[in-house]
């Protein structure tokens, strides 16, 4: 294969292009006429999936995609959004304005939606045709996968992912690799953690546009996209001769100047009212 072919797997967010006061709620999606008739409704207000979410992961990882796709070609990757009210959907999917998250679902609850939008095999189905698969999704998102599903192994699959929500992520026949991120890591790359899957696969994507050929190799290795992303670490570090940790403490120390730099106070006489008490 020239390059493997890429397809990328983000959440929805909560923030949006529109947010009008009678946008889609839960209700809505779980009966088709009615959400076609909302839909008509909020017809001003549609806009493509990729176009719609403003979250800032969605964001960061965006201008991965668009650099990749600038540098590599418009094929290079495709995108699919994991939307907790329209299900799994591509980019150029016409959407509205809804308020419907996984996020503060309880498990049952995800479990029964996430049959209900058929997540389970339409993930199995989008992944089917791609050869190196990217996952940024939280703990719930993950959850309402419902994994395993079939994969070959001639497949990669790389998760970014929270600590906690790694415990959905079950055995695959793909080569797979998991990069659990906490608040250290969003500290270690100085990046808030919200955003930190899209920013991530932005870092990824940078270097990817100086070497294609690191996409396959990711391919063959998943673990080397952790190496590719902590790269410009490494090169920052090089760059000024001294390591980042090292330049932060540095930048915390407090510089005393000498003591004959210090100038003298003169003698003052005491204050009038030294000796005053306030009346109790």
């Amino acid at each position: 294969m020239p390059y493997p072919r890429v397809l990328v797997i983000t959440s929805c967010t909560g923030k949006k292009q529109s947010k009008p006061e009678n946008q889609l709620v839960l209700a809505d999606f779980k009966n088709a006429d009615r959400l076609q008739k909302r839909e008509a409704e909020l017809a001003d207000f549609s806009t493509t999936a990729g176009a719609m979410y403003t979250g800032m992961q969605h964001l960061r990882l965006m201008e991965g995609v668009l650099q990749l796709r600038g540098a590599l070609g418009q094929n290079a990757v495709d995108l699919s959004i994991l939307s907790a009210g329209y299900g799994l959907i591509e980019e150029d999917r016409l959407i509205v304005p809804y308020e419907v998250t996984f996020n503060g679902m309880k498990g049952h609850e995800v479990d029964g939606w996430a049959r209900s939008l058929g997540l389970h095999d339409a993930f199995e189905k989008a992944i089917a045709p791609y050869d190196l698969i990217f996952l940024l999704l939280g703990e719930n998102y993950l959850r309402s996968l419902t994994l395993p599903v079939e994969t070959r192994p001639d497949q990669t699959l790389v998760f970014l992912a929270s600590y906690s929500s790694t415990r959905f992520i079950r055995t695959l026949a793909a080569k797979t690799f998991i990069l659990p991120l906490s608040n250290a890591d969003a500290k270690r790359y100085r990046y808030g953690l919200v955003g930190l899957k899209g920013f991530l696969f932005k870092r990824f994507a940078e270097v990817v546009c100086k070497d294609a050929e690191l996409l396959k190799a990711v391919y063959e290795e998943p673990t080397v996209f952790q190496e590719v992303i902590d790269q410009q670490e490494t090169q920052l570090e090089l760059t000024l001769g001294v390591s980042v940790s090292a330049a932060k403490k540095a930048s915390k120390q407090v510089i005393k100047p000498p003591a004959e730099d210090y100038l003298a106070i003169p003698p003052c006489p005491p204050a009038p009212n030294v000796h005053y008490s306030p009346t109790k």
